[in-house]
């Protein structure tokens, strides 16, 4: 029996042998047949370097109320500014007229007198209309009006080549045209005087 067991075990392991090899060959054969491409090899990254350490972030603002709006200025009459003196006043006009009235007289003397024995660097002199009637007419009576002022305030000493003069006419009321009453507040001029100190 010895000789038969003989016989048969090479003949079983060669069984098993080729059982084998045809699993082998069919893997390979399987692994041909779907052909993936491998891709190209890649270039090692090279190693970026470390970030930098963030900054440290500040905490956030409490939350702040907004700022009260600033006050509206007040017309002063009498303004220092360095070494001079800026005084402010405007003189009315009756309507179509550029006459000054007696109250307009009164204001334009103060003014003078305030100037007198004091170096007057400018007088500006801007006269102004209500809208009755054209802007062309309404620029020269602007400007006769100015004109007037500087009139008196020369017969008051100002020396008029430190005088200018200029008429806007209806461009820049200082109140409504649509009442009697705003009419009457831009037929006027308004006169600025710097006195050096």
């Amino acid at each position: 029996m010895n000789s038969i067991n003989e016989a048969r075990v090479p003949g079983r392991f060669s069984r098993v042998s080729h059982l084998f090899a045809l699993i082998a060959a069919g893997a390979v054969l399987a692994g041909c047949a779907a052909s993936v491409q491998m891709p190209a090899p890649q270039p090692e990254p090279e190693p970026t370097p470390a970030p930098a350490p963030a900054a440290p972030v500040a905490p956030a603002p409490a939350a702040v109320e907004p700022p009260a709006p600033a006050p509206q200025p007040e017309v002063l009459l009498t303004s220092p500014v360095g070494a001079k003196q800026v005084q402010t006043v405007t003189v009315f006009f009756d309507f179509d007229k550029s006459e000054l009235k007696p109250a307009s007289i009164a204001t334009l003397d103060a003014l003078a007198a305030k100037a007198q024995g004091k170096t007057v660097e400018a007088t500006i002199v801007v006269g102004h209309t209500d809208s009755i009637g054209t802007p062309e007419y309404n620029q020269k009576l602007s400007v006769r009006r100015a004109e007037a002022v500087k009139a008196h305030l020369t017969s008051k000493g100002i020396n008029p080549a430190s005088i200018f003069t200029e008429g806007k006419g209806l461009s820049a009321p200082a109140r409504p045209n649509d009442t009697a009453e705003g009419r009457a507040m831009n037929r006027r001029a308004d006169i600025e005087l710097v006195i050096i100190q």
